[in-house]
């Protein structure tokens, strides 16, 4: 996966208290996305948790997603990422949550 996409899908799934850091961040990438990469990204984040003094396992949950950067996962049946065509709720209805 792309390191870019990597990183929006990081800012995209920060809590809110987190909300001022990421509008920098994307402002800064608007200028230049040569601004940041995984690892001064993931350095800046890790020193804005301690800012805001977010709990542990927040912090964990970044270095450990910075070891174990999730893979591609992709339903060739329904064209969405996240699951495979043998979990597609669309192919195999019940496989489909409840609800």
């Amino acid at each position: 996966m792309p390191e870019m996409a990597n990183i929006a899908w990081l800012l995209q799934n920060l809590k809110p208290e987190f909300g001022p850091f990421v509008a920098q961040v994307t402002q800064s990438l608007r200028v230049d996305l040569q601004t940041y990469n995984w690892e001064s990204l993931t350095a800046n984040l890790l020193n804005e948790a301690k800012r805001l003094k977010v709990s542990k396992p927040s912090i964990q949950y970044v270095k450990n997603w910075k070891k174990n950067k999730p893979t591609a996962i992709f339903c060739k049946y329904c064209k969405l990422r996240g699951h495979t065509d043998n979990n597609c709720a669309f192919l195999h209805p019940e496989k489909a949550p409840k609800g």
